[in-house]
């Protein structure tokens, strides 16, 4: 009876976090500002390609045409089919989206990790720190770039577990439906089709040569590759014409990718293409809660012990789930370190790594209690509590920086005498700029306010307000002309305060934002 009130509870409580979170998350959409890449994404890939697979257009632009177009033209058909026209609407709706296939992500992921650790408790452990990840929940509502990689990710994941357990007609067409559509939304999902591929041949050396099971897989193998093929042709017009050639160009053109922006690192500018091997390593530590980073190097430890003792199974880890939370993380990040990959603006293209590494860090979790437990079961229980406490501090953070959460970062990285801007690139993307300019159209009633801009997010912002204030900004090119002049301090860690401060964000010591008034 303990034990079936015990499970309802968990039950209950599981629901209560998806329906709580979802509702979050509909509140919280409209309060984001826009990066800055946000135009184009929308433009460039989204409605260039909806222009020409209805026929408007016979080329795509020249640049992003190798850019998976999936997601963009799924955020563009809504806007299309309904003929929305405001640029609020248009970009709240946007951010909706973002955030809801982030947390259809979510869902995947809890089914991953109940599977995983067999417990709905651990499962919602390991989704509670995906979630609960400051930048990560931020990024969830705007970055239409990694963020739909990151829950198409686990997507994929989810079903390559499923096709390994049960080769039918079924799986091998969810699987590669959902590893076409990765792909579709960028090149690097073929990691996936490598993946499976690496998995079929290991299950094909275990099995006797003439095995009925033999030849099952290698159908199934060939038809899941021919799918994938067929359906990222079909996905991704760039490969219309020509799917082989094009593919090859995407892959040429995303390898020799060259990002010659300055990146402010440890202090120096350095060219984004010749930053050290430890950029990624050190945004990782500096910018993922503390309690985070210590379950980790315990989930680590326990798995280094299990593999020495070759007890993989007694943490609930078969060699199938074990084999993908190991590539899953470890993999992407060796290959950018060996490849010399360029990585920017934080590790936010590393950002699909990071469910593995929240699987890792619940093992370091179950590990720690599980000791407890052998102690005392009541200590089990606390430990268990304990864990909860935590997520409860890193939702105080969250809530501080809201919705600046794409600025956080730990207490590690507060070490660093001085302010942060003068070591590392603060808002990169320039959501800020919004709150900039609600702040000088609050607090300034004249009916036109000429503002220069330091970056390009500074006027994009000016889309997601709505339609009177928008009416009521001007841009000007020349710092001689405008009223205000707002600095974002992308690319300039130095100040630059050619008239009083007019208005300072700034959280937690961390200096985002100002706006300085030249005309009195």
């Amino acid at each position: 009876m303990k034990k079936v009130f015990y499970f309802l509870n968990v039950k209950f409580l599981v629901y209560v976090f998806f329906i709580a979170y979802f509702i979050i998350g509909i509140f919280l959409t409209p309060h984001y500002g826009l990066s800055w890449d946000e135009e184009v994404q929308r433009k460039k890939i989204g409605e260039n390609n909806y222009e020409y697979i209805i026929g408007n257009i016979s080329e795509l632009d020249e640049f992003h045409r190798y850019y998976g177009p999936v997601f963009e033209i799924f955020l563009i058909l809504p806007e299309k089919l309904f003929n929305i026209v405001d640029s609020q609407k248009i970009y709240i709706l946007r951010h909706f989206f973002t955030f809801f296939v982030f947390y259809i992500g979510v869902v995947f992921f809890f089914l991953i990790n109940k599977k995983i650790f067999k417990s709905e408790i651990y499962a919602l452990i390991a989704v509670l720190m995906l979630v609960l990840h400051p930048r990560i929940f931020g990024h969830s509502f705007f970055n239409s770039k990694d963020i739909p990689f990151l829950s198409c990710f686990i997507i994929s994941v989810y079903s390559l577990r499923l096709f390994l357990e049960n080769k039918n007609y079924k799986t091998v067409f969810l699987h590669a439906f959902a590893s076409t559509v990765l792909i579709g939304i960028r090149v690097l999902g073929v990691i996936i089709p490598f993946l499976t591929f690496a998995f079929l041949i290991f299950e094909l050396l275990m099995m006797n040569k003439y095995c009925l099971m033999q030849k099952i897989c290698k159908k199934f193998w060939m038809l899941y590759f021919l799918l994938v093929g067929g359906l990222v042709t079909l996905f991704w017009p760039h490969l219309w014409n020509s799917p082989v050639s094009g593919i090859i160009d995407a892959f040429q053109f995303m390898s020799n990718f060259n990002y010659y922006l300055d990146v402010l690192y440890l202090g120096n500018y350095i060219r984004a293409d010749n930053l050290p091997w430890h950029y990624v390593l050190i945004w990782i530590f500096i910018s993922t809660p503390i309690v985070y980073l210590v379950f980790f190097v315990f989930g680590i430890i326990t798995i280094f012990k299990k593999i020495c003792n070759n007890k993989v199974s007694c943490f609930n880890l078969n060699k199938i789930d074990f084999l993908l939370i190991i590539v899953w993380f470890f993999v992407p990040i060796i290959l950018v370190l060996v490849l010399g990959s360029v990585i920017y603006d934080d590790w936010r293209h590393l950002y699909f790594v990071y469910p593995a590494f929240c699987v890792i860090a619940t093992l370091g979790v179950w590990q720690i209690v599980n000791n407890l437990k052998i102690k005392n079961f009541k200590l089990g229980l606390v430990g268990v509590l304990f864990v909860f406490l935590n997520f409860t501090f890193v939702i105080r953070e969250i809530y501080k920086f809201h919705p600046n959460e794409n600025v956080y970062f730990n207490s590690i990285a507060k070490l660093f005498e001085g302010n942060l801007r003068y070591y590392f690139d603060i808002d990169y993307w320039g959501l800020s700029y919004r709150q900039a300019l609600e702040y000088i159209l609050l607090n300034d009633s004249s009916k036109i306010i000429n503002i220069y801009v330091l970056n390009f997010p500074g006027e994009l912002n000016r889309k997601i307000l709505i339609k009177n204030s928008r009416q009521r900004i001007k841009y000007v090119k020349n710092i001689s002309e405008a009223d205000y002049f707002i600095n974002d301090y992308r690319f300039y860690k130095d100040e630059f305060a050619p008239g009083s401060t007019f208005y300072s964000l700034s959280i937690d010591n961390i200096s985002i934002i100002d706006v300085f008034k030249l005309k009195m």
